[in-house]
């Protein structure tokens, strides 16, 4: 199983079909109750050919490869932050010189 970010679903062809599909019953359908939208939803579905899928998979790699390769530059551009959580504190809260607000 793979997991995918939450809120990319630039990285999911299937909700990126999902949201053609949903797309493409808006704008074809004249529906008026919920049991003619779900009827007109899985017509919608059975009518995709399978090549008709392959474009949804492949847009998903180039985007992958794409935030592969800005990832990548990033790691050389930006240099990485060390947040130490160690309590080795030269500062001395008690004897501190700065005024209090």
């Amino acid at each position: 199983m793979l997991r995918l970010p939450p809120y990319h679903c630039i990285f999911n062809p299937i909700e990126q079909l999902w949201a053609f599909q949903k797309h493409l019953v808006r704008t074809k359908s004249t529906v008026r109750t919920e049991a003619e939208a779900v009827q007109d939803c899985q017509a919608s579905f059975k009518a995709v050919p399978q090549h008709g899928i392959e474009p949804y998979f492949d847009h998903v790699q180039k985007e992958e490869e794409k935030h592969w390769r800005l990832d990548g530059l990033s790691e050389h551009v930006i240099a990485p932050v060390i947040i130490s959580l160690d309590s080795d504190d030269d500062c001395d809260d008690e004897n501190s010189d700065e005024e209090e607000f």
